[in-house]
């Protein structure tokens, strides 16, 4: 599952915090340095950080219902927005993918994409 191996990672987890400078008056207070910067919830599915969350979503049916429902609430549509799509739109149907494509295009006003599929596995 991405989520656990993310936070196996310690390359991955140095991504999950917002960068914090300290001065030189600042000191560290009891404990905050064992605080993890992300929670993992749904049987290791979900990963969520101030900066990144991942999601585990059923896009099989009604794909803009799930992503209006599940996605959006995260989002801020008015923000410039990547769409990553990692080897998932090939086990959906043609159909399905472009509904996927389509609602980012309309729901988010500065958006691009970005998709990551198998190819040449023979």
């Amino acid at each position: 599952m991405k989520a656990l191996r993310i936070s196996r990672s310690s390359n991955l987890l140095s991504g999950l915090a917002p960068l914090r400078t300290t001065t030189s008056n600042e000191s560290q207070g009891a404990g905050e340095s064992d605080a993890k910067p992300y929670t993992i919830s749904k049987g290791g599915t979900q990963l969520s950080s101030s900066v990144y969350t991942l999601l585990p979503v059923d896009l099989k049916s009604n794909p803009a219902e799930t992503l209006s429902k599940e996605v959006l609430p995260l989002l801020d549509p008015s923000l410039p927005t990547l769409f990553l799509a990692e080897c998932v739109l090939c086990y959906l149907k043609p159909e399905v993918g472009e509904e996927i494509i389509d609602w980012f295009g309309r729901t988010f006003d500065d958006c691009a994409g970005v998709i990551y599929e198998m190819c040449g596995l023979e």
